[in-house]
């Protein structure tokens, strides 16, 4: 008999390192939350998350937006008092900036990190519909571009990217 599709996919990412971007963001959130729980020998989880002004840094963002999010209540039981172990097991923050070149990393720090991913997931954007253009396009349109270069900086780990689209019906 087949194994089912979620055992499938969880076998396939045993061992993996991941980059997600947009981690801050609803999806990215859910997704991070999603491997944690269903890919329990997953290799990393690595977030791109830049730091903000006022001194508000990339880790104290995923401690307060992506894991002390209600998205993770169903971990956090699963886990109790292990799920800080787990995340920091395996989450590892990236404090990162998809404008920028290498993403403002060091030559070194990015090799590092483009020798350790199979698997980049891009669900970063501004979803503001009236930001700045030039600031639009570097996120929307350059930070893509950027995470593909990277993809093949890995070693042509694999790519996926996720868009938030905005639909309107009668």
């Amino acid at each position: 008999m087949a194994k089912p599709a979620s055992t499938r996919i969880a076998d396939r990412l045993a061992g993996r390192h991941i980059l997600v971007t947009g981690s801050t963001g609803f999806l990215a959130k859910v997704f991070v939350e999603k491997l944690l729980r269903s890919v329990e020998n997953i290799g990393g989880i690595h977030l791109l998350v830049r730091s903000r002004s006022g001194g508000l840094t990339a880790t104290s963002r995923v401690r307060r937006d992506v894991l002390g999010s209600r998205a993770f209540d169903r971990l956090r039981a699963r886990h109790g008092e292990g799920f800080e172990k787990l995340c920091a097991d395996k989450i590892h923050v990236v404090d990162g900036d998809l404008t920028r070149a290498r993403f403002g990393l060091s030559e070194s720090e990015y090799k590092a990190l483009a020798d350790r991913i199979d698997l980049v997931v891009n669900s970063a954007a501004t979803v503001t519909f009236d930001e700045q253009v030039d600031l639009a396009v570097e996120l929307n349109t350059l930070g893509p571009k950027r995470l593909l270069d990277f993809a093949r900086d890995c070693g042509n780990a694999l790519f996926m990217h996720v868009s938030t689209c905005y639909v309107c019906g009668v």
